[in-house]
């Protein structure tokens, strides 16, 4: 048997034993947990993480049975059931191999969803806990639209890894959402193996019409502003008219015929990207310094971390996806890294319509997602730079890396715009743009 803790993964799941040539068991942790990424949108520390402190006691009897306690030390209780290990130990006995989990999660029959505060762009959605034969692992909660397009979503862990001490509901935070439109909101639990749900949906909901100044509209992008050629070169068409400089490889492109455009589709390999060099470009740096904006139309082809318009290398901001999906805005300001988590959730294949401001003189950053506020973060200071003046670039397509021939944290998924104003734009402007691009809407 091999016993293993440098994990930190709780003993709570029920895939901390496996049994195939031999038998493997997870010891959990004697200080904080942690779970596995990229699966939702809290990442792998979630909500009370750092109180939850276990181990185990192995007893074994005079045949070579082995019985396995797993104990919660934190709340000073054992998790059930009690694992047994039958001898021989040579695979004829192994009866926790080739486990699917049994039943997929369900909920009780007067289960309900509870929207509440509901506002233009936003409401909050509580759901209660579902069933298991052994543990619900985490939720998958969407907001639909009348033809069932997800208009955001969450992942959220159920919290089994505080055994006794996980919550009877969950409640979750909406934002980003599109005004004027009747809505629904559906969840499905799964559990450790996959087996899923069936779903739980709320009452139908409306969200209230927002109405923009009719004298605003969209400004033009002053710092940069990227199209495509068929066969992948770029060209910053703003005033600036910025070189791009392109990677060693260029990313496969793709024609959208509802916008007449071409645009790059990335595939994870970090040297196809494109960038603009700023090292010498007085306009960009005063606009990092007093305020700026990012603009960015993608649609990712999974949820894990990558950069979409990012020039971060110990210094300056960028559009990033976090882990699990959630659209985040990073700044690096008076010389500390500040993450503007938003509301929304990325869906893998579906465009997002991303702005990101940052405004010195009100010290805060915002984010709009399909041009809807989605998160404000204070953020006071003045914008660091990276030390290293090689790095002063914006990688379209990753993050600034290092190096010139490589991106970090590079993007799957493709990106129809990517543009840079030289101050923060408003939330009417930050609308008015997004109606420009999105011309499904």
């Amino acid at each position: 048997m091999i016993f293993s803790g440098h994990s930190h993964f709780p003993l709570g799941d029920p895939r901390s034993i496996a049994q195939g040539d031999f038998t493997s068991i997870n010891l959990g942790s004697t200080t904080y947990s942690e779970l596995e990424p990229d699966v939702v949108d809290e990442g792998i520390h979630p909500d009370r993480y750092a109180y939850v402190t276990e181990g185990v006691i192995v007893t074994a009897d005079r045949a070579s049975n082995l019985t396995v306690e797993r104990w919660d030390t934190y709340n000073d209780e054992e998790i059930l059931p009690r694992w047994t290990i039958a001898a021989p130990h040579d695979g004829t006995q192994f009866t926790y191999a080739d486990r699917d989990g049994g039943k997929a999660p369900w909920f009780d029959a007067d289960a309900t969803i509870t929207v509440s505060d509901v506002t233009e762009e936003s409401c909050t959605v509580t759901l209660p806990q579902a069933q298991d034969d052994e543990v619900v692992h985490h939720y998958v909660v969407e907001v639909v639209d009348a033809n069932g397009k997800v208009v955001n979503s969450n992942r959220r862990f159920s919290g089994f890894y505080l055994n006794s001490r996980q919550p009877l509901s969950l409640t979750i935070h909406f934002g980003g959402m599109p005004s004027g439109t009747e809505l629904t909101a559906r969840v499905r639990g799964i559990d450790s193996y996959d087996n899923t749900s069936e779903p739980l949906t709320s009452a139908p909901f409306r969200t209230s019409t927002y109405e923009p100044d009719p004298s605003v509209t969209a400004p033009e992008a002053a710092l940069f502003d990227l199209v495509w050629a068929d066969d992948g070169t770029a060209t910053d068409v703003s005033p600036l008219a910025n070189p791009v400089i392109t990677g060693s490889k260029t990313p496969d492109m793709e024609y959208d015929e509802a916008r007449n455009r071409t645009y790059p589709h990335f595939d994870g390999d970090g040297t196809k990207f494109y960038c603009i060099d700023y090292a010498s470009q007085p306009a960009m740096k005063t606009a990092f310094l007093n305020g700026f904006t990012f603009e960015a139309v993608y649609t990712p082809d999974n949820t894990s971390n990558m950069c979409v318009v990012s020039g971060q290398q110990a210094g300056c901001a960028g559009i990033e996806q976090g882990s699990g999906g959630t659209i985040q805005f990073f700044a690096n300001v008076g010389g500390n890294q500040y993450i503007l988590s938003s509301t929304v959730t990325a869906v893998p294949g579906q465009t997002y319509h991303v702005v990101a401001t940052y405004d010195a003189a009100a010290g805060q950053t915002c984010i709009y997602v399909n041009g809807q506020p989605a998160g404000t973060l204070s953020t006071p200071g003045e914008m660091t730079f990276p030390s290293d003046e090689d790095t002063h670039w914006v990688a379209i397509g990753g993050d600034t890396s290092n190096s010139d021939e490589h991106v970090d944290y590079p993007l799957s998924g493709s990106i129809a715009v990517a543009r840079m104003y030289d101050k923060a734009v408003s939330r009417d402007e930050a609308y008015r743009m997004y109606k420009r691009e999105c011309v499904d809407e």
